[in-house]
């Protein structure tokens, strides 16, 4: 295989929170070095997260069906040897992209690997260390490709004015996204009604709710009858439109979920809840302030690194340790 200088193969094929916190070193390597052709692997349900691309950066679909097993890893690689890439930042680490570096090794490619330091995880875990945020060694892999690099990415709409300046004096719109993929990183549905509740009694206060899954349809299509400045968007609003809506915000409220990359790529600030994870475990959001971190610090905090489907304590008192009042003085405590 002979490689072509400038085209480079950067490889992530999920989820919607990951894939989001590798565009800061993504698109301010494209920007920097346009030369390079930025080819990006990933799942096509996650192209419209690439908003305003550099003219340098190109999607390739991975669709997991037509990739599935051994034969779908021949056919992938087979394909992506003919791009006759020069370098790949496999940005993902796992069995999947192995294979891909695998392959691309013995045929002489420089390859570089997304640190994932499991070895850490334990002393992480007993709050012994702090795990180096993982937007940051997005951008050490590339650099251990050769290519310089600074964190230049402004964030999307960032050549438009700022919505909560253009908002000063108006009505101040908050962002609330409760969900996430595990209970024990999600805020109790009473403690957050509460929070929807002290909301809503602001007269001068509009309460977006983003979520799109069956349980949570309902539920905000509950709460939106009862509380009347209450508005339920995400079913109906494709990503872009959900981004842009975020944008608008004055503060987005979000677990340690996708919401809360999503909100911090549009440059809204999130107040952010953590639960059976930590900030420590290097998930915050790109530019959030630990300060809007809400984390109880409870002994038995973190107890996994990305979440896990029971409590180990079965009363998620890490969550519970969050009241609603201190969720809503967070919000306003910035407030233009």
């Amino acid at each position: 295989m002979k490689p072509t200088r400038n085209r480079l193969l950067v490889v992530r094929l999920s989820a919607l929170g990951d894939v989001a916190m590798t565009i800061p070193a993504i698109y301010s390597l494209a920007r920097q070095h346009p030369e390079v052709e930025v080819c990006v692997l990933t799942e096509q349900k996650f192209a419209s997260l690439f908003l305003e691309p550099p003219a340098n950066l190109r999607l390739i679909d991975y669709t997991r069906q037509r990739f599935s097993g051994i034969g779908g890893w021949w056919r992938l690689c087979r394909m992506l040897q003919k791009e006759h890439f020069a370098a790949v930042a496999d940005l993902h680490n796992v069995l999947r992209t192995w294979l891909v570096d695998a392959w691309f090794i013995v045929h002489g490619v420089r390859t570089a690997m997304l640190p994932k330091r499991r070895s850490e995880r334990p002393a992480i875990l007993k709050g012994k260390t702090t795990a180096e945020p993982f937007v940051e060694r997005y951008y050490n892999v590339f650099r251990r490709l050769g290519y310089d690099l600074q964190p230049d990415f402004a964030g999307f709409f960032a050549d438009q004015s700022a919505a909560p300046a253009a908002n000063a004096g108006k009505r101040f719109r908050i962002g609330l996204a409760p969900f996430a993929r595990y209970t024990n990183k999600t805020y109790p549905i009473t403690l957050t009604e509460k929070v929807i509740d002290l909301l809503n009694r602001r007269s001068d206060t509009d309460i977006y709710l983003f979520g799109g899954g069956k349980r949570e349809t309902d539920l905000f299509r509950d709460w939106q009858k009862r509380f009347a400045h209450v508005v339920y968007i995400s079913g109906d609003k494709t990503l872009a439109d959900e981004l842009a809506l975020m944008h608008s915000l004055d503060t987005m409220v979000s677990m340690d979920s996708a919401n809360m990359h999503l909100a911090s790529l549009t440059g809204t600030r999130v107040v952010s809840l953590w639960g059976s994870t930590t900030p420590q475990c290097g998930f915050l959001g790109w530019k959030q302030q630990p300060d809007d971190a809400l984390c109880a610090a409870l002994p038995c905090q973190p107890c996994t690194i990305s979440g896990s489907p029971t409590c180990q304590r079965k009363d998620l008192a890490c969550l519970h340790a969050i009241s609603p009042d201190t969720v809503v003085e967070a919000i306003f405590r910035q407030r233009p």
